[in-house]
C-alpha cells in the first residue's frame, strides 16, 4: 500500500499523470464495452438455461407433433403426456390443454383447473371462446421422465376437435402443439 501510494506522489511530483485517475478513467470509458459484453453473455446463458429444458408431446400414448390427428378412445378421454428431452431438471412443469371446437371437457376433481377462456381466432377473425384447463406437476420432472397427469374427458358429440397442448417450466420456453382428436 506505501508503495502504490509513494509511486502516486511520485508520479504527481514530477509531473506524470496520476495512475489510479487515469485508471479510473479508463475503467470509467471501457464500462459500455463491458455492461453490453455481461449483457450479451446473459442472454447467451437464458438462452442456454431456456433451451436446456425440451418437450415432446404424446395424447392417448401416441407421439404427437403439430398438426398430428388422434383418435380419441370409445369413452372420449385424452390422457396427454409430456416427457423432458432437455439436459436440465423442469421445477413445476406445467400443462395447459384448449379445446377450440368444444368447452364441454370433464376433469378428476384437483387434477386439471380451468382458469382461463381465449378468444379463438381464425383467419383474423373470431369464431368463438375456448377454456383453457392447466395442470402442474407436484414434483420435479429430471431429463427422460416425463409427467403424465390424470385425463380429461370430452363429454361431446362432435366427430372431430381442434385442441391445442402446451407445455412449460421455469426457466424454459412455452412449448405449443396444435392437434385434431377425431371420434
Amino acid at each position: 500500500m506505501t508503495a502504490f501510494l509513494l509511486l502516486i506522489l511520485t508520479s504527481a511530483a514530477i509531473g506524470q499523470p496520476w495512475p489510479l485517475k487515469e485508471a479510473i478513467a479508463n475503467i470509467i470509458t471501457a464500462a459500455p464495452d463491458k455492461q453490453a459484453r455481461m449483457e450479451s453473455q446473459l442472454d447467451e446463458l437464458r438462452a442456454l438455461a431456456s433451451s436446456a429444458i425440451r418437450f415432446d408431446f404424446a395424447v392417448n400414448d401416441i407421439l404427437v407433433t403439430n398438426g398430428s390427428v388422434v383418435r380419441l378412445s370409445t369413452n372420449h378421454s385424452v390422457r396427454v403426456f409430456v416427457k423432458n428431452i432437455g439436459d436440465a431438471t423442469a421445477q413445476k412443469m406445467t400443462i395447459a390443454f384448449c379445446a377450440i371446437d368444444t368447452n364441454n371437457i370433464v376433469s378428476a376433481p384437483n387434477a386439471w383447473v380451468s382458469d382461463a377462456t381465449i378468444n379463438v381466432l381464425l383467419d383474423g377473425k373470431e369464431i368463438g371462446v375456448a377454456k383453457v384447463w392447466h395442470t402442474q406437476a407436484k414434483h420435479l420432472i429430471g431429463p427422460g421422465d416425463r409427467f403424465a397427469p390424470v385425463a380429461l374427458t370430452i363429454d361431446t358429440n362432435v366427430t372431430s376437435v381442434r385442441a391445442e397442448i402446451s407445455a412449460y417450466a421455469e426457466h424454459s420456453r412455452k412449448s405449443t402443439i396444435g392437434i385434431t382428436l377425431t371420434r
